[in-house]
C-alpha cells in the first residue's frame, strides 16, 4: 500500500496531466490512466472524483470500439469506487458495462474482474444462483488470463455464495485458498479481508473465540496496511461478538470508533456490513438504555483510535 500512500502527494499533479488529456481529447491516455487510477482513488476516498473523471472519459469514448478493453478497465474501476462509496445500484451498471465491452474484447483479465463486481452485489442481494454462475464464469477467464490475484478474488466471491447458503465446509475452503493465493502473492488486502471471512464462518457457527482469532489477525494486518476502512470493519464485527457475548459497552465504545473512520473515509461498508451493524446497534439496546449506549458511542468517537484498536485486541472474557 506504500506506493498508493505515495501518490496521494502527487494527487494535484496527477488531476492536472489528467485535465491536459482531457482538454486535448486524448481519450485514449484519459481512459487508461483513470483505469489504472482507481485503486489509489479507493483507497483515498476520492470517490467523487474518480467517478466523475472515469464517467467523462467513458461518455467521451462509447462509440469508439478500438479502445473496448481501455474502456473495461475504466468501467471496472468505477464499479469499483461505487462500490465502496455504497452505491451498489450504480457499481453493477459499471460492472455489467464493463463486462459488455471486454467480452467484445475477448478480454478475459477484465472479463474476471467484471464477474467479481457483479458477482458479489448479486451475493449481497442474495441472488445466489446467478451470483455462481456469474463467478465460475469470471474464474474460468482468470484461470486463462493466470492472474493469481483474480483468481484469489473470485474465490473469495464463491466463499461468500457458500456462506450465504449456510455450506461452511464449502465456504471455509473456498477462503482458504483465496487466503492461500494472496499469501503466495503478496495481496495483503484481500489477504486481510479473507482472514475477516473466515471469521464469519465460524461467527455463523457460534464458534467465537475462533471467529474473534480471525477478526483480531484481520484488524492487525488492516493496521499495518494504513487501511482505516479495514479497520472500521474489524472494529464493528468485534463490537458484534462483544455484543452478542454480554459486553454491550465495549461493543458500543468499538461501534463509535468505527463510525469515526467511516466518515472519515466516506465508505459506509457494503450491505452485509450495514446489516450486520445494525443488528449490533439492536444487541446494545436491548442491553443497555439509551443513555448508556448513548455515552458509551460518543467515548468511542472521541477515544484515541491506538486505544480503540488495544480494546479490541483484548479477550473476549
Amino acid at each position: 500500500m506504500q506506493w498508493l500512500e505515495k501518490l496521494e502527494l502527487d494527487h494535484d499533479n496527477l488531476l492536472a496531466a489528467l485535465d491536459y488529456f482531457q482538454s486535448r481529447k486524448d481519450w485514449e491516455r484519459a481512459l487508461q490512466m483513470t483505469g489504472s487510477l482507481h485503486e489509489y482513488w479507493t483507497y483515498h476516498s476520492h470517490f467523487q472524483v474518480g467517478l466523475e473523471a472515469i464517467d467523462l472519459a467513458l461518455k467521451a469514448t462509447q462509440d469508439d470500439h478500438q479502445l473496448l478493453s481501455a474502456r473495461a478497465k475504466a468501467a471496472n474501476g468505477a464499479a469499483m469506487l461505487a462500490s465502496f462509496s455504497g452505491d451498489q445500484s450504480r457499481a453493477y451498471q459499471y460492472a455489467q458495462q464493463a463486462m459488455a465491452a471486454a467480452k467484445r474484447a475477448e478480454d478475459d483479465r477484465n472479463i474476471a474482474q467484471a464477474s467479481m463486481g457483479m458477482g458479489m452485489i448479486l451475493g449481497w442481494r442474495r441472488e445466489l444462483d446467478l451470483a455462481e454462475s456469474i463467478l465460475l464464469e469470471g474464474m474460468e477467464a482468470a484461470n486463462n488470463y493466470g492472474e493469481l490475484w483474480l483468481q484469489a478474488t473470485l474465490v473469495t466471491g464463491l466463499g461468500s455464495v457458500a456462506l450465504y447458503r449456510a455450506n461452511y465446509p464449502l465456504a471455509l475452503a473456498y477462503y482458504e485458498q483465496g487466503l492461500a493465493l494472496a499469501r503466495k502473492i503478496g495481496y495483503l488486502w484481500q489477504g486481510a479481508h479473507l482472514l475477516a471471512n473466515i471469521g464469519l464462518v465460524y461467527q455463523a457457527q457460534q464458534e467465537y473465540d475462533k471467529s474473534n482469532e480471525f477478526f483480531q489477525e484481520s484488524l492487525q494486518n488492516s493496521i499495518r496496511l494504513r487501511d482505516e476502512q479495514g479497520i472500521a470493519m474489524n472494529l464493528e464485527k468485534l463490537g458484534w461478538l462483544s455484543a452478542t457475548l454480554g459486553r454491550p459497552r465495549r461493543a458500543a465504545v468499538l461501534l463509535g470508533s468505527a463510525a469515526v473512520l467511516r466518515e472519515r473515509t466516506n465508505a459506509p461498508g457494503n450491505p452485509d456490513e450495514l446489516n450486520e451493524l445494525e443488528e449490533t446497534t439492536l444487541l446494545i439496546q436491548d442491553q443497555l438504555d439509551e443513555a448508556q449506549s448513548r455515552a458509551a458511542w460518543q467515548e468511542g468517537r472521541g477515544m484515541p483510535l491506538e486505544q480503540a484498536i488495544e480494546l479490541a485486541l483484548q479477550g473476549l472474557e
